[in-house]
């Protein structure tokens, strides 16, 4: 599933991270946080399109002589920023970006919002961006995702139009990313990726399905959690087949994972305030 070609831009993902990489959904990692708490990654709306943030390399000239030696790059210089726009206007996903709230009870029956321009240190979190893959050694159509890890960004509306056309007033997001050593699930890179100093700003998955994050910060007491969507594969096994179980970062393999509840049964409770993250595969049907 490496080669083929990308097209439809269909899914875009924000989770916050703690300081262990690990996804914590919507919560935010500082608290306060009262387990046993289950949450997922935010589905950002509509995407339409997106923009890489892109690099320079730093490079050195060699003059001598009256002449041109040579030159050499010498590694990253400067990494800018990324964009991507949404067709659609969420406040939830705006505050959430934003370290800010949605305050529904000043006004009774409006909700009042803003992008936090102003915090000094903004939300630290992960973008993930699904599109459709046609495979070119097979006749199968998977999803090919961009995971960017560890980001800070935030959503703006753009200005106001009366002019006709696709999607004449749409939500832009700038975001920039930062190197990371983990998955969302708090597993690190290693020796498998083979990247320098085993980290990256982002990288590339192929899947068979569609992706989603769901994160079950325990309580000592609970077996078990509820994810977001139907899983597409009730495999287990290892704790990394179609589906990428990790608790506190260590590889976890569940008793079980049910394909119709979306029920995930740990082996064991673990500790309070053990962190539980799953990356899996799913459809995005509705449990």
């Amino acid at each position: 599933m490496s080669r083929g070609n990308i097209y439809l831009f269909q899914k875009a993902f924000f989770y916050t991270v703690d300081s262990s990489g690990r996804s914590w959904g919507r919560l935010n990692p500082d608290g306060p946080n009262t387990p046993p708490l289950t949450s997922h990654a935010y589905e950002l709306r509509g995407p339409i399109s997106m923009t890489p943030p892109q690099g320079s390399m730093a490079r050195s000239i060699f003059r001598g002589g009256g002449q041109l030696e040579g030159s050499a790059f010498m590694g990253l210089n400067e990494l800018n920023e990324g964009s991507f726009g949404l067709s659609q206007a969420d406040a939830d996903a705006i505050a959430l970006m934003s370290g800010s709230l949605v305050d529904s009870t000043s006004l009774t029956g409006a909700k009042i919002f803003s992008n936090n321009p102003l915090r000094p240190t903004p939300m630290v979190g992960g973008l993930l961006f699904g599109a459709q893959f046609q495979r070119r050694d097979s006749t199968a159509t998977d999803w090919w995702w961009l995971n960017y890890p560890l980001v800070t960004g935030k959503l703006d509306v753009g200005g106001l139009t009366q002019e006709a056309g696709t999607n004449p007033v749409p939500v832009t997001c700038t975001f920039t990313p930062s190197a990371s050593g983990y998955f969302p699930n708090g597993r690190p890179f290693g020796s498998a990726q083979g990247w320098y100093n085993n980290q990256t700003f982002e990288y590339a998955i192929t899947t068979r399905k569609g992706l989603a994050l769901s994160t079950f910060i325990a309580d000592g007491v609970a077996t078990s959690f509820i994810v977001g969507y139907r899983p597409s594969y009730n495999d287990v096994t290892g704790g990394n087949t179609q589906n990428w179980f990790a608790r506190n970062g260590n590889a976890l393999v569940p008793t079980s994972f049910n394909t119709t509840t979306g029920v995930v049964v740990m082996p064991t409770t673990g500790a309070a305030n053990d962190v539980n993250v799953v990356l899996y595969q799913t459809d995005y049907l509705a449990i």
